[in-house]
């Protein structure tokens, strides 16, 4: 079976876009389309987590906590991480974690442990951070970048579509007009000169959980 296809499983229970902002759930490590024989579940990622799963042929580690909380600025395979990634990487072991989408979802890990305290009449104490709350996106890029723009919002799933669509984008082409002034260093046109670039506008729509996440992504690439 391929990951893809149990960590779909995962999130029709416990959409990511459940998440806190600060959290870092989904594919940690490895690749969607690995064909998956064997799975381990833990709730950290340890060294001895790691060599269990060498030892008994697993093919996908699935944690509570992410693997990864911040951004990676660099690999050093001497450090602790740097070896864990190293292992994981060679052992062709995919890592996947489902955290705070997991507590807060309907029959996830807090509403189990209140039932399991004999609370009765459940309900979340943040009701707005369990409804899906959408926003549109709409990007003007020249025409022959969309495929950078489209790549970004292909990895944070945007567009989703019901229950059985995802990466649904609406394209509009056209002309956009700009004149570069002052200090300004475009990468098309020429200071104090108005320029005309064949653009396209695309549109997708994404959750509000994902606004923080996608937007530095989209300008490092914009």
């Amino acid at each position: 079976m391929k990951a893809s296809k149990i960590t779909k499983i995962i999130e029709d229970n416990a959409p990511r876009n459940l998440a806190e902002n600060w959290d870092n759930v989904g594919y940690q490590l490895g690749k969607k389309s690995a064909e998956i024989k064997k799975v381990l579940l833990t709730l950290d990622i340890t060294d001895k987590v790691i060599d269990e799963a060498i030892e008994n042929d697993i093919d996908l580690i699935i944690s509570h906590h992410p693997f990864f909380f911040g951004s990676i600025k660099s690999i050093d395979l001497d450090s602790y991480k740097g070896k864990q990634i190293e292992k994981l990487i060679k052992n062709n072991i995919t890592v996947y974690s489902a955290h705070t989408n997991l507590d807060k979802a309907e029959n996830g890990i807090n509403q189990l442990i209140a039932q399991k305290l004999g609370l009765k009449d459940i309900k979340p104490l943040s009701p707005d951070s369990v409804n899906n709350k959408y926003f549109k996106l709409v990007v003007y890029v020249p025409t022959d970048s969309v495929g950078l723009i489209r790549k970004v919002l292909e990895k944070f799933e945007t567009g989703k579509v019901y229950d059985n669509y995802r990466n649904c984008t609406y394209l509009i082409e056209g002309t956009g007009t700009f004149e570069p002034i002052n200090n300004a260093n475009p990468t098309i046109g020429e200071l104090n000169e108005i320029e005309e670039v064949k653009e396209t506008r695309i549109e997708t729509i994404i959750n509000k959980n994902q606004i923080n996440q996608i937007l530095p992504e989209l300008k490092k690439v914009h």
